[in-house]
């Protein structure tokens, strides 16, 4: 697999279709051989919550060249259920996970909340 640039949340994934700025981001990825990575878990939970319209730009999504799915390790489940505590869910914590994991750029709608689970500075794109 090539290097992981970015790690998207649930509701970073749903704007797929409608993020000017997202679609440019996975067309970036593509020419730099750079991974748009899917955590799972964020991946179930997008699911979970769309619409009709939704699933299939998900499985658009899920489909494009540049886009990889990220499951969790065993040895995750004491950080996730931790993280999870305080930002709220899975979904969140297995993104936070995988972005400092794979040492990625975190893409999320709610930036200000996932930066306090984050090491300081730590690069993360408000969608």
């Amino acid at each position: 697999m090539s290097q992981v640039g970015y790690v998207l949340d649930a509701a970073a994934m749903l704007r797929y279709g409608s993020s000017v700025e997202l679609g440019q981001l996975l067309f970036g990825a593509v020419e730099t051989d750079t991974v748009v990575a899917l955590p799972l878990i964020s991946l179930a939970e997008a699911y979970r919550r769309a619409s009709e319209e939704q699933v299939a730009l998900l499985d658009a999504l899920c489909g494009q060249p540049a886009v990889g799915v990220l499951a969790p390790d065993a040895d995750d489940a004491l950080a996730l259920g931790g993280i999870a505590a305080t930002a709220g869910d899975l979904n969140r914590a297995h993104a936070v996970v995988e972005a400092m994991r794979q040492r990625a750029v975190l893409l999320t709608p709610d930036a200000d909340a996932l930066r306090l689970e984050l090491p300081d500075g730590w690069p993360v794109v408000e969608l």
